[in-house]
């Protein structure tokens, strides 16, 4: 297995952790869809079968659990016509049981999703909340702005969507087979074949979409990034007539979105046709084999019937699997991206909220050869170069200079939001550094220059 095999499989981890606090609501949600899945896959193909056995009443009841259910139905043993009547008018009572039980198993699923997408979201903008101000002089607002919207809609949609999915498949994995089994294990077998094409399917394609994907979101953020640059610096773009060019930068970052969401549609656009031509062809030979078992007397009308629906619906999961994948690969990579800010480093100053506040500053301060660069800014201009200076508790002190000059600069490693080199700056006598943010944020007060209106 090669290494970014590796790294995709470990991503699916931290993206189901999440899920295990909501466990309540996906347990009600699978005994619900457990429920439907019960119905389509063993009462309904009983039922449709219950006509035909009373058409051949010398082998009425051989079908799997045919007895229990037009006992436990009330059909009756009437006339052929009055069995048809009383079959169709239990279909629709039985689908109209389902339309409830979907109800129920839609919210639990959906509701979970939303429920933890909200959870992602709160948890990624407290962590953004906490990362040092030289981490966002990195970082494009753009690129922040679609792993807070669209990333995390991707991860919802594999919570929702993906676990519905899951669990269905797996339901219907575990009650259609055995069905299938009893009433034919000839047919079953050949079924059954089909299954290692769609093992192989799954896992050849998976991996290419949990790569493309990864590609398109990395884009979109690229996206977002260059429209908040040209809508947050229009003012210039027009001063200085740089519409033209600010459209040809815009154009080849949207034509690389373009190709790179083509490239996930081509490989997306497999996943269906592969899974039904799988099942086409095995259904086909289903029909012609067992058509001829049936000429031949080996099988039952009505077990064939039966055998049909069921197959029916173990197609079904069998394509959700494919499509299962696709959604999980594409939340992983979503995830993956949020789990990037996750893992950054949080702004040493925050570390010391947990110590108790002390008392109040009384405001003297001394600067002693105080040199700063911004982080990342190697090769330029230092901010700041040499500074002391002393102001005692109470005074007013005017700093004045050029601008660039690192008047700022100094009011921010003032604040701490830049961290100072240690023993530069102090406070009433004691290293800045030392001094718990929480003291010292409730001592300064800062008027930007960049106006900002909540």
């Amino acid at each position: 297995m090669s290494g970014e095999e590796k790294k995709q499989r470990v991503h699916l981890r931290p993206l189901l952790a999440h899920g295990a606090r909501h466990w309540k609501a996906y347990l009600l949600g699978v005994i619900s869809l457990a429920a439907v899945d019960f119905i389509n896959s063993l009462l309904l193909p009983c039922l449709i079968g219950i006509p035909f056995e009373q058409a051949d009443k010398e082998h009425a009841g051989r079908a799997l659990f045919a007895p229990f259910f037009r006992d436990l139905l009330g059909v009756g043993t009437n006339s052929t016509a009055r069995v048809f009547l009383e079959c169709g008018l239990l279909y629709v009572a039985i689908n109209i049981v389902q339309m409830g039980l979907r109800y129920f198993w839609r919210y639990f699923f959906m509701g979970g999703a939303e429920r933890i997408g909200f959870e992602v979201r709160a948890a990624l903008f407290r962590k953004l909340q906490r990362l040092p101000v030289s981490w966002f002089d990195r970082a494009k607002t753009g690129d922040l702005m679609s792993r807070a919207t669209s990333d995390i809609d991707y991860v919802k949609s594999a919570y929702g969507f993906g676990a519905l999915m899951a669990f269905d498949s797996l339901c219907y994995l575990a009650m259609v087979p055995f069905s299938l089994f009893w009433i034919s294990p000839k047919l079953a077998g050949l079924l059954c074949c089909a299954l290692p094409l769609v093992t192989v399917l799954i896992y050849k394609l998976g991996g290419i979409v949990h790569r493309r994907s990864r590609v398109v979101q990395d884009v979109s953020g690229k996206l977002s990034a260059r429209l908040q640059e040209s809508f947050s610096g229009i003012r210039v773009v027009q001063s200085f007539a740089q519409e033209e060019r600010e459209a040809e930068r815009f154009e080849a970052v949207a034509r690389e979105y373009v190709e790179s969401q083509l490239s996930l549609a081509r490989i997306q656009a497999v996943w269906g046709p592969s899974f039904e031509a799988i099942f086409e062809v095995a259904g086909a030979i289903i029909l012609i084999v067992g058509g001829l078992d049936v000429v031949k007397g080996l099988l039952e009308p009505a077990d064939f019937v039966r055998f049909i629906r069921g197959m029916d619906n173990l197609i079904w999961p069998m394509a959700a699997v494919g499509m299962l994948a696709n959604s999980l690969q594409r939340g992983a990579a979503a995830h993956a991206r949020l789990e990037e800010i996750h893992s950054e480093t949080e702004d040493p100053a925050f570390l010391s909220d947990r110590v108790p506040a002390e008392a109040e500053v009384r405001g003297a301060v001394s600067v002693r050869s105080l040199t700063f660069s911004f982080p990342g800014a190697t090769g330029k201009p230092l901010a700041l170069e040499d500074v002391s200076f002393e102001a005692p508790a109470g005074a007013l002190v005017a700093v004045v200079g050029p601008v660039g000059s690192g008047k700022s600069a100094l009011l921010w490693l003032l604040a701490r939001l830049y961290e100072p080199p240690a023993g530069k700056i102090f406070l009433d006598g004691r290293d800045i550094l030392s001094i718990p943010i929480a003291t010292l944020r409730r001592a300064v007060a800062i008027v930007p220059q960049e106006t900002f209106l909540f």
